[in-house]
C-alpha cells in the first residue's frame, strides 16, 4: 500500500512540474482575444507562449510574446479546403507520407499561411505554406 500511495505521489508532482506556467499579461491577452476559448492547453518555446484550445467547437491554436502581443492563429481546417497548390506542393514532397492536419494561420502582419502537419519516421512535422505552394519559412 505504501508503495502503491509513493507512485502516485511521484505522478501527482510529474505532473504540476509538466504544467507550463503562462505569464499574466500572456493569460490575459489570450482571455481577451478568444473569451470563448475551452479546453485550452499551453505550451511554451523561447519566448513565445502557445495555446490550442478549443472555440464554438472549431480547433485553434495562437501564439504570444512573453509581453502578451499577440503573434498568430491558425485554425484547424480539412486538408481538402487548402488551396490547390498547397495540395500539390505536399503530394509532390511528401506523397509517402501521412497527413495528421491541416491549419489556415493569420499572423501579426496579416499574411495567410497554411501549415500542413504530416507524420515522418514516426513524428509530427509541421509544414509551412505560401497560398501559391512555395516554403513559407523562406520569406
Amino acid at each position: 500500500m505504501k508503495r502503491v500511495l509513493l507512485i502516485l505521489m511521484i505522478c501527482a508532482a510529474t505532473v504540476s512540474f509538466a504544467q507550463t506556467k503562462v505569464p499574466d499579461k500572456v493569460k490575459s491577452a489570450f482571455e481577451g482575444k478568444f473569451p470563448n476559448a475551452t479546453s485550452v492547453k499551453w505550451e511554451t518555446d523561447d519566448d513565445d507562449y502557445t495555446a490550442e484550445f478549443t472555440s464554438d467547437s472549431i480547433n485553434y491554436y495562437t501564439t504570444f510574446a512573453d509581453d502578451g502581443k499577440w503573434q498568430e492563429t491558425g485554425v484547424m481546417i480539412a486538408y481538402d479546403i487548402l488551396p490547390d497548390a498547397v495540395k500539390k506542393s505536399v503530394k509532390d514532397k511528401f506523397k509517402d507520407n501521412e497527413i495528421k492536419r491541416a491549419y489556415k494561420v493569420d499572423d501579426l502582419n496579416g499574411i495567410v499561411s497554411y501549415e500542413v502537419d504530416i507524420i515522418k519516421d514516426g513524428k509530427i512535422i509541421e509544414l509551412y505554406f505560401n497560398k501559391d505552394g512555395s516554403d513559407a519559412d523562406d520569406d
